[in-house]
């Protein structure tokens, strides 16, 4: 499968749906950019200060897993970070 072909896969997932809907309504700025090589498609998320940060999201085009732990997982990554307190 191409790399467009994934990342537009995996918009259509729970769980990175759940992700985004999360950091759409902190306003923290992010993009979706497909696997280097193989691997999970990683979200580039931008700090206040410019920082960008890289942040692998597991999701398959059809799968589903624990939406809520996801989110969980996210926010414990950007409280390390300082994006959000």
């Amino acid at each position: 499968m191409s790399r467009q072909r994934i990342g537009a896969k995996v918009r259509t997932n729970a769980d990175f749906q759940a992700i985004t809907r999360f950091m759409d309504g902190e306003g923290i700025a992010y993009e979706l950019r497909a696997p280097e090589g193989k691997g999970h498609p990683i979200l580039i998320i931008t700090s206040a200060d410019g920082q960008k940060l890289r942040y692998p999201i597991a999701c398959t085009p059809r799968g589903r897993c624990n939406t809520p732990a996801r989110v969980a997982s996210l926010k414990r990554f950007l409280r390390q970070h300082g994006i959000i307190t």
